[in-house]
């Protein structure tokens, strides 16, 4: 299913981890609604590992990687995290 998919994805550490992740929580979230448990939890897993990598781009000086990522984190609803990175120097 597209939720293991993304628990998989999530479980790499393959340096797109996070786009996978989103496309089969995107898909998994039209599949079976932003309320079910397991999609929430997902969520909250892909938040946690986005918002990580997002802060590891902007401390890269990859503001532009780092932006898309977090457009890409907050259109599925995992994106709060990952905002807190962001600075003068560096808008979302």
């Amino acid at each position: 299913s597209s939720l293991r998919t993304a628990q998989r994805a999530l479980g790499n550490g393959d340096s797109d981890v996070a786009e996978r992740a989103i496309s089969s929580l995107r898909t998994a979230q039209r599949a079976l609604g932003n309320g079910d448990s397991d999609v929430a939890s997902v969520r909250g897993q892909l938040a946690q590992r986005g918002g990580t990598k997002v802060g590891i781009l902007i401390q890269m000086g990859r503001c532009d990687q780092a932006r898309s990522l977090y457009r890409s984190l907050n259109g599925v609803g995992a994106g709060g995290s990952a905002r807190q990175h962001f600075g003068d120097w560096c808008r979302p």
